[in-house]
């Protein structure tokens, strides 16, 4: 499988970032050896080619929510923007992946959300930081929100919890819950049954650290433990969300923090 280079430092900054020494949420453990035994599996067959993408059909997949006025979209298109990250690419992204920082905006009802779907225990939310973008899956004008939870109860070796949110009635709901999930999060310009792709850095169990191609069917993506694994990012157009610089984070401060004012 191919190794992606240029990402072991956002790994090991991901894991100090979370302070956490061992998995306290269960979920998040059982993803991460899923992944061992996959990279394993996956190890063995040699002389493999690429895997197709997956084209399943999707009933029910392009959730939609409205964050208000104040909330960024995520589908910058020049690097000038505000909140958009100028080329070259910190992440070492190819030209045709556009980078987009993560929204600053605290939002008490969204952290509330992610308190009560991780029942995190009050003493780790303050310790819990989270990161997040509006993004329009279905490209209807109606953006859903992909939030990426990074902290002791919510992170391990594999990567971090993450999820995309729709409201219902005016209240924010979860439509689809990851684990093992590293930022940035590329948000493919590619459309499969309605949806755009999502590409994350799947990596953990000593194995190669490879990228995989998510694909939405009946209103789900596919877990990052059935991505697709792509050979290489070269011919991928999309935007990179929550493209921060995690070590540049940990030293200034500039993360949002469960519970906690910015």
């Amino acid at each position: 499988m191919k190794k992606v280079s240029g990402v072991l430092a956002l790994v090991l900054a991901s894991l100090v970032f979370s302070g956490c020494s061992g998995d306290l949420n269960p979920q998040v453990e059982k993803d991460r050896q899923a992944v061992v035994e996959t990279e394993e599996a996956t190890a063995s067959e040699e002389g493999s080619e690429t895997q197709q993408f997956v084209e399943p059909t999707t009933e029910g997949s392009t959730q939609v929510v409205v964050m208000g006025e104040t909330s960024s979209s995520v589908m910058v298109q020049e690097s000038d923007q505000p909140g958009s990250i100028k080329e070259p690419s910190i992440h070492g992204f190819p030209q045709g992946i556009r980078e987009q920082l993560a929204s600053t905006e605290k939002l008490p009802e969204l952290e509330k959300l992610i308190i009560d779907t991780y029942e995190i225990p009050e003493e780790y939310q303050t310790k819990t930081k989270y990161y997040y973008n509006e993004v329009d899956l279905n490209q209807d004008g109606n953006p859903e929100v992909f939030v990426v939870v990074i902290g002791p109860y919510t992170s391990g070796s594999g990567g971090s919890s993450a999820m995309i949110v729709y409201p219902v009635d005016g209240d924010l709901h979860v439509n689809q819950t990851f684990t093992l999930v590293h930022t940035p999060v590329i948000i493919s310009d590619k459309m499969t049954n309605g949806a755009q792709e999502i590409i994350v850095m799947r990596s953990g169990g000593g194995g190669d650290s490879t990228y995989v191609t998510l694909t939405a069917s009946h209103g789900e993506y596919d877990s990052v433990n059935n991505g697709q694994p792509l050979a290489s990012l070269e011919e991928v157009h999309g935007t990179a969300i929550l493209a921060n610089d995690l070590v540049a984070d940990m030293e200034t401060g500039d993360y949002l923090t469960l519970g906690a004012e910015k």
